[in-house]
């Protein structure tokens, strides 16, 4: 897999090592590198769960939103999106016109066995059935979205 872009965005589901890839591949190129939720629980001082918790999954879709419009502006940078980030179509459009879009396949499985038990929203209140179903939803918009996908297996390649 060759990536000549200076701007990436990384997709995938909660789990999947976006954030972990992501910095990998950013120190490999030599670019920055911003995890989203990170960034958005940096500046408004609040953990994600307890944004969820406060204000409702609508807001905080609206603050990931807002802070993906400032992100779009950097230069140089691998940026790791939650899982969620994607299911908004604007997001979306907002990277894929200056970003190269790299959807990371990882197994329901392998992310289910990553995030079970944790703090995540949407981990804490679904069931693992209810789970696979938003990763089932969530993987076509993934697909549509990216210009690259690489697969579990192939990160252990590169």
């Amino acid at each position: 897999m060759k990536l000549d872009g200076k701007k990436l965005v990384i997709c995938g589901f909660m789990g999947a090592g976006k954030t972990t890839f992501g910095r990998w591949i950013a120190y490999q190129k030599g670019l920055g590198f911003v995890d989203l939720d990170a960034k958005i629980e940096e500046e408004k001082c609040m953990l994600i769960s307890q944004i969820f918790e406060e204000f409702g999954e609508s807001f905080f879709r609206e603050v990931e939103t807002e802070f993906c419009k400032k992100l779009t502006k950097m230069e140089n940078v691998v940026i790791a999106v939650g899982g969620g980030t994607f299911e908004n179509e604007r997001n979306i459009l907002m990277f894929e016109k200056d970003f190269d879009i790299l959807f990371l396949y990882v197994s329901f499985e392998t992310c289910y066995s990553r995030i079970k038990g944790s703090d995540r929203p949407l981990v804490a209140r679904l069931t693992k059935k209810q789970l696979q179903e938003l990763f089932k939803r969530r993987q076509k918009t993934y697909l549509r979205a990216s210009k690259i996908i690489l697969k579990e297996w192939e990160v252990a390649n590169i």
